[in-house]
């Protein structure tokens, strides 16, 4: 190839499939841009003074942030979007026979009457957990697809039926990722961007519409991480009780996530290690400090 040809490759003509990426890779990136300066502490505030004064390092002792009355629309806003979303067109409640055979899709089938994917799996073991026979599918623990039966029992052995509590929990997701990123960084509008984005992202989008054991692990994840950093941020200061219901509850998410899905064990070495941290930072505040009580 010559260098006329070469150049001739590279200036072709633009078409939608070209522009539309390009278009996206650049909002995002003023997204990014916007959201690391809307971190900033305005200018003059005490935020702004103890940041200039002081140049603090990271720490995990920072400040939690309240929610605060102005934060109500913005999270219910978000709520009701996202649970129109998430039900919407799901599946017919039309009573669908799964029976002991992995259904096939045929032509006149399709996923708003039909399993669908990882379904023919998934909702097949949670209807033989219902009728107490012997699950067909023991590659992971049960707990996620109990959730599926429990869902079955309540809307019925139907697509909507077998999908609808995953999704909703794709929405319980989003209240928790709000509530999460407010309190770390005390910004309704880094919350609302921040969820919004979490919220359009197509493989949570996907994954919680259908019957599937990828949402429960993740959500249960995300309040394991929601209540470690609860309890990383519990003041240096106060009793090992005041701090206990945090990490209980941390341990216990972080159980459940295991119980769902294996890939909830990757979930417990980051909170291994977010623990160890904070107790090394606790031993180096108390014996800074010449104080008594770590132990």
């Amino acid at each position: 190839m010559n260098i006329r040809e070469f150049f001739s490759n590279i200036f072709v003509i633009p078409t939608p499939a070209m522009i539309l990426p390009v278009i996206v890779i650049g909002c995002i990136f003023a997204f990014f841009v916007y959201y690391i300066y809307v971190l900033q502490p305005k200018h003059g505030t005490t935020e702004w003074i103890l940041a200039t004064v002081n140049k603090p390092s990271f720490t995990f002792f920072s400040r939690r942030h309240p929610m605060e009355m102005k934060d109500i629309l913005p999270l219910a806003t978000i709520t009701l979007i996202f649970t129109f979303l998430a039900v919407f067109n799901l599946g017919d409640t039309t009573h669908v026979g799964v029976t002991g055979e992995i259904l096939v899709p045929s032509t006149d089938k399709n996923h708003m009457n039909n399993m669908y994917f990882d379904e023919i799996f998934h909702v097949r073991t949670a209807v033989e957990h219902i009728e107490n026979s012997n699950p067909y599918e023991i590659s992971h623990p049960p707990l996620a697809k109990l959730i599926i039966s429990a869902s079955i029992l309540i809307f019925g052995e139907s697509p909507f039926g077998w999908r609808v509590l995953g999704a909703l929990f794709g929405v319980i997701m989003l209240v928790v990722m709000y509530v999460f990123l407010k309190n770390m960084f005390g910004k309704t509008l880094v919350a609302s961007c921040a969820t919004l984005l979490f919220g359009f992202d197509f493989m949570r989008f996907v994954q919680t519409r259908i019957a599937t054991i990828d949402t429960h692990p993740v959500l249960f994840i995300l309040l394991a991480f929601f209540f470690m950093y609860r309890f990383i941020t519990t003041d240096p200061e106060a009793s090992f009780r005041k701090s206990l219901t945090s990490l209980a509850l941390s341990g216990t998410f972080f159980g459940l996530s295991v119980a769902a899905k294996w890939i909830g064990f990757y979930a417990g070495a980051g909170l291994f290690i977010l623990y160890m941290v904070r107790l090394v930072q606790l031993y180096l505040y108390f014996s800074s400090n010449e104080k008594q009580g770590f132990g």
